[in-house]
């Protein structure tokens, strides 16, 4: 009897190992901006595919991809941590719902870069997904939320839910 307790815990610290060492098989796939955005999304949304510049790795727990375009740039950002965890990092009171597309996120609030910068963090299975639209300087646009609500309509329907 004792032989088959050990051996069950044996089976049991084995399969908790295994999920923490993220080998297991039922844990979620990080979404890669850059091979999830297809090129026409981002052609609609008024950026040039050729553009990208991807950053990060799943390895990491992190990925994101940068295109650019006339008035503004366009990053999303892929993380395997929750909503509630990156909310928490910025601090209470820092966020406010919005709407992209028909799909509820949570707006970032920066005082400093309130029409230059838009950042919305959207919960997904694999934890959080971001765009971060920054206008350019100098080219004539509506603030970066107006853009990125613009840019979401043809980029939100390719992220993960």
């Amino acid at each position: 009897m004792r032989r088959l307790s050990t051996i069950g815990l044996g089976i049991v610290v084995a399969g908790t190992v295994a999920a923490c060492s993220g080998d297991d098989p039922a844990a979620k796939a990080l979404f890669e901006p850059c091979a999830g955005v297809g090129e026409q999304a981002l052609t609609q949304a008024g950026v040039d595919p050729a553009s990208r510049v991807p950053a990060g790795s799943a390895e990491a727990g992190w990925q994101t991809c940068a295109w650019d375009g006339a008035t503004a740039s366009l990053r999303v950002y892929s993380a395997d941590r929750s909503l509630e965890e990156f909310e928490a990092e910025a601090g209470p009171g820092n966020f406010y719902d919005i709407t992209v597309a028909g799909r509820a996120g949570r707006k970032l609030v920066d005082s400093a870069s309130l029409t230059t910068v838009c950042d919305v963090a959207f919960g997904a299975e694999q934890g959080v997904v971001r765009m971060i639209v920054v206008t350019n300087p100098g080219q004539p646009a509506p603030d970066a939320c107006a853009t990125l609500t613009r840019m979401g309509e043809a980029i939100v329907p390719a992220l993960p839910a």
